[in-house]
């Protein structure tokens, strides 16, 4: 059994305690979270649901239930948690039904569990016979095999890191666990994914703008369920300025199309006469 060592100040563990909870508890899970979601070859759309997921263990306290807290955990007896089996299907029925049967639930469930209960909750995943086992053995075993044969106890996170610093309190595990998910959930998304996200929403916006603004410059077209005389007079005089408008701006091309006509007829013309006059000198 692991000797309690000295205690820590508040909020703070020691460097090898922050990267033991970072290298071997929070990146690998989230890295099998993000592996589960292979199927899913948009980036953004990956992203998006990596960090809905990671938020499932991320939460405030109380929006957990007492009985999601207090779940018992260790080697056993594993209760199951339904409420975050259930969040889980929510969040993959967002992907679409072509990509989502690639995906397996159950293979995001285990790491979020762990990462919620194990890690953040500071749960004891221990056989509760291993004390009765380890007894056992050191009465009855030879002292050559006795640490072989021995149930070598996990014990909860806090405990774990007493290997690396000092005693930590479990609300300090808790605040280093979520600070270190946070980090490594941004450090998994791409920068150059939001760069062109941000640079097609700017895009869209753009295009959008156009459209409404020539959508506004289109004449109107008005339909009424009721009989309104004066607007529909008012808009039937909006039409026939409209078509007079247009009749007058026929009138203006046929002109300017008579008068090209006109001009090159013209200048046919005063080009047949010099070719006659100069035939004639010859």
């Amino acid at each position: 059994m692991l000797k309690s060592g000295p205690k820590a100040k508040e909020n703070e563990l020691s460097l090898g305690q922050k990267n033991k909870i970072r290298n071997w508890y929070v990146q690998p899970y989230i890295t099998m979270v993000d592996d589960a979601l292979e199927a899913i070859e948009d980036k953004h759309l990956k992203a998006n649901i990596l960090k809905q997921l990671i938020g499932l263990v991320t939460k405030e306290k109380s929006q957990y239930s007492f009985t999601q807290r207090q779940l018992t955990i260790h080697e056993d007896a594993v209760q199951q948690d339904e409420k975050l089996k259930s969040d889980i299907g929510k969040v993959l029925q967002k992907i679409p039904s072509s990509i989502s049967h690639n995906i397996s639930a159950d293979e995001i469930y285990t790491p979020l569990f762990k990462l919620l209960h194990e890690f953040r909750f500071n749960k004891n995943p221990d056989s509760q016979s291993a004390d009765l086992i380890n007894n056992f053995l050191a009465q009855n075993a030879e002292t050559s095999n006795l640490y072989e044969a021995t149930y070598h106890k996990t014990e909860t996170l806090a405990r774990r890191l007493l290997t690396d610093g000092p005693e930590v309190k479990e609300a300090q595990v808790e605040k280093a666990v979520l600070d270190i998910i946070a980090e490594e959930l941004e450090a998994m998304t791409p920068a150059e994914a939001t760069e062109e996200k941000e640079i097609t929403d700017a895009l869209e916006n753009k295009t959008q703008k156009k459209d409404a603004k020539k959508e506004k410059a289109k004449p109107v077209l008005h339909s009424f369920k009721k009989d309104n005389t004066k607007e529909r007079k008012s808009l039937k005089q909006e039409a026939q300025d409209f078509q007079f408008a247009q009749s007058l701006q026929q009138i203006e091309n046929d002109e300017i199309l008579a008068r090209q006509l006109a001009q090159e007829e013209s200048d046919e013309a005063l080009a047949r006469k010099l070719d006659r006059e100069y035939n004639h000198r010859l």
